[in-house]
């Protein structure tokens, strides 16, 4: 009975590992070149390629963490002291994406009269390639995701990327 139990569970695991990149159950809004091992926890800080910036704004940096949670929520928020990255971090499970974006905030140049602001823009089974910046109709900054086709390996665990941006001070 016990081992039976253990696959039925293990079964219904792997049915509901992946959510959509706008949180949602299905396939992931967004997508990525590569996806990360289904056995081995992903860990990713790399510098975004260039282009899909709105005027002003620069991408610093795409951060991916397997198995951390987090809410899709593209709007940006200001991540300007000490106590606003650890807001921000607090939605994370564990400590894996804390200390990935306490890594990336001490490498990131903010360029004189910026904010340096952060969203998580994918919750799924893939990663984005990009992201995008642009001002919504409230002013607000939006960052989203964008990225390549659907991931070809199966979903053990949803992946969280979060977009560090730098905004004009004036439009943050």
């Amino acid at each position: 009975m016990r081992p039976l139990l253990g696959l039925l569970l293990a079964a219904a695991l792997l049915l509901s590992g992946c959510g959509g990149g706008d949180g949602t159950a299905g396939e992931p809004t967004s997508a990525a070149t590569s996806a990360p091992s289904p056995t081995a926890p992903s860990s990713s800080t790399e510098a975004p390629p260039e282009g899909g910036t709105d005027a002003g704004a620069t991408l610093l940096a795409l951060i991916s963490q397997s198995n951390v949670g987090g809410e899709v929520s593209t709007r940006a928020v200001p991540l300007d002291s000490a106590d606003a990255v650890a807001e921000f971090s607090a939605q994370f499970e564990g400590s894996q994406m804390s200390e990935s974006l306490q890594q990336a905030l001490s490498v990131a140049t903010v360029p004189d009269g910026q904010q340096l602001m952060g969203a998580v823009i994918a919750v799924g089974c893939t990663t984005p390639g990009n992201a995008t910046v642009t001002r919504a109709d409230d002013g607000s900054i939006v960052v989203t995701a964008q990225g390549g086709g659907k991931s070809t390996q199966e979903c053990l665990v949803p992946v969280t990327t979060v977009a560090l941006v730098a905004v004009p001070q004036a439009d943050a």
